[in-house]
């Protein structure tokens, strides 16, 4: 991961300034003369440990080593500053354009839900930098690598698997994390000066469009387009949900706005959940 992290700042003009002698923590900052931006990586290793709270501290002890007090060791702050030498141009403005980038690695990806409370208080936290945590498995690492040639830029790769429809059409529907494409874009999400452009949006409509759109009778009927939509939402937080019941047959059917068949109804309900 640090490789494939390390060439993505390089080609986009970012060099190392200072890293930690474990090699767990990088400085980044921009080679151009415009661009006023400073990065730190924070490489965690989750696989050796498994509570939230030694996770916990792992993630609250760069902020603690960056403005550490201490006669006898050097802050990470004033180390990132010494690395400038005597440019104090740049040296003076990390306090304002720093961001901190927590590069995650762990055994499963469902820690992204599991710990998704951590992971907001985390980043969400103002005190001295933007924080953005950027989770990872082995293999979508090495599922990436597998797809790197060497004379290739690794943006331009980047780019182009962002690019497939077929994949961002899936990850739009299911949202599986654990794909090489699911963690592509969380790459670009987590890494701010990475900017992503898609060929074509989802376009996933609310259920109320798709309602509305899509039924053949009494496009007018808002009674109808409540009830169909309020079905349809509980069964996709309900896949066992009945999708011909004969309670929601008849609640439709009652409705005195309108006068519908129960065969039309039903052919409503399966035009719409082809669509969910």
């Amino acid at each position: 991961m640090k490789q494939i992290i390390n060439k993505l700042f390089e080609d986009s003009k970012f060099e190392v300034k200072w890293q930690s002698n474990d090699k767990n923590i990088f400085f980044y900052s921009s080679k151009e003369e415009n661009i006023v931006n400073y990065y730190i990586l924070n490489y965690i290793d989750n696989t050796t440990f498994e509570d939230n709270l030694s996770l916990k501290i792992k993630l609250n002890n760069l902020e603690e080593e960056y403005i550490k007090f201490d006669k006898n060791k050097e802050s990470l702050r004033l180390k990132f500053i010494k690395s400038f030498g005597d440019d104090l141009s740049k040296s003076i403005l990390i306090d304002k354009n720093l961001s901190a980038i927590y590069i995650l690695k762990t055994n499963d990806i469902d820690f992204i839900y599991n710990n998704k409370n951590l992971i907001y208080e985390i980043e969400e936290s103002t005190n001295y930098f933007k924080r953005y945590v950027l989770v990872y498995t082995e293999e979508q690492v090495n599922s990436l690598k597998k797809k790197l040639n060497n004379d290739d830029k690794i943006i331009d790769l980047l780019q182009r698997i962002a690019k497939d429809k077929k994949e961002y059409m899936k990850l739009c529907k299911n949202n599986q994390l654990n794909t090489l494409y699911s963690f592509v874009i969380r790459i670009f999400s987590k890494i701010p000066f990475l900017k992503y452009e898609f060929e074509e949006s989802c376009n996933i409509k609310p259920l109320e469009e798709i309602v509305k759109n899509n039924f053949k009778v009494f496009p007018d009927s808002a009674n109808y387009h409540e009830i169909l939509t309020q079905f349809i939402s509980e069964v996709k937080t309900d896949p066992e949900e009945d999708k011909t019941s004969n309670a929601l047959l008849q609640k439709l059917l009652s409705t005195t706005q309108i006068n519908v068949s129960e065969k039309e109804i039903k052919e409503d309900l399966d035009k719409l959940l082809k669509e969910v």
